[in-house]
């Protein structure tokens, strides 16, 4: 069932931003071709400034609306009339939440990947070296990926658990909002403040042993930018526990759906 759920999440999700995608690849690909081939006095009018112009805000529209979708599907879905839905259907609470969860970490991982390419499909117009060329110093590039692959395999994992503790913070902030009989969306935001201002209390109080913890783990495996990618990818497991628990709790034993 988590997988079915899944699929509805990714195809909701790309029903909207495929699209976004779709077009800022294309714009962007044509910016960097372009570039590469017009004469500056074509490439430096108002034309191609319109077109950079569209290719910043189809970025800022593609991260805007990953966060308007991650956050009101589950709103509307689960603590919204559709909850009546959805928490009808023959699975448990954790699936409906971690259907929301998986889907939104991968359309944020999807969209920071896009924008990537388009950057740099924009950025290799203004190269001056040949195709072939760039063939090569990206060959050589990869070609380094394996000295460093411990550290960016951490670095992503890092990431990556980072993303899913700012999902389930927000979802967590949501299920406590909506506690409240009115206002429950001012509610949300209160507790999301909340929650915030917590975390800083206690990374104020525990920061230094924390980070002298990532030195002495640090000097007792390979190297220092993995160690410290472990404590935080324990920091944000245990986030995401806490989080992730205090939200099936409310959802599963104190849903107040509107």
């Amino acid at each position: 069932m988590l997988g079915k759920l899944i699929g509805y999440e990714m195809k909701a999700f790309g029903r909207v931003l495929l699209p976004l995608y779709a077009a800022l690849i294309v714009l962007s690909v044509m910016a960097g071709v372009g570039l590469r081939v017009l004469p500056k006095s074509v490439t430096q009018g108002a034309g191609f400034g319109i077109i950079g112009l569209l290719i910043v805000l189809l970025i800022m529209a593609v991260i805007l609306m990953t966060v308007i979708l991650s956050i009101g599907r589950f709103y509307s879905n689960l603590l919204g009339r559709e909850g009546y839905l959805m928490f009808s259907l023959p699975t448990g609470t954790g699936s409906l939440i971690w259907a929301k969860v998986i889907s939104s970490v991968i359309w944020t991982c999807l969209g920071t990947l896009t924008a990537v390419l388009a950057i740099g499909a924009v950025s290799l117009g203004t190269v001056n070296s040949s195709i072939g060329e760039m063939f090569s110093i990206f060959g050589q590039a990869f070609s380094h990926i394996g000295v460093y692959k411990t550290e960016i395999i951490m670095t992503i994992i890092m990431i990556i658990a980072m993303i899913v503790c700012m999902i389930v913070r927000v979802y967590a902030a949501i299920a406590i909002g909506h506690q409240w009989s009115d206002h429950r969306v001012l509610g949300s935001i209160f507790a999301y403040v909340g929650i915030r201002i917590i975390e800083t209390i206690l990374l104020s109080v525990t920061g230094e042993k924390v980070f002298n913890s990532g030195f002495n783990f640090a000097s007792q495996i390979s190297s220092y930018p993995v160690g410290i990618d472990v404590e935080l990818i324990v920091m944000a497991a245990v986030g995401i526990l806490i989080y992730g628990v205090i939200t099936w709790l409310l959802l599963d034993r104190r849903l107040n759906l509107e």
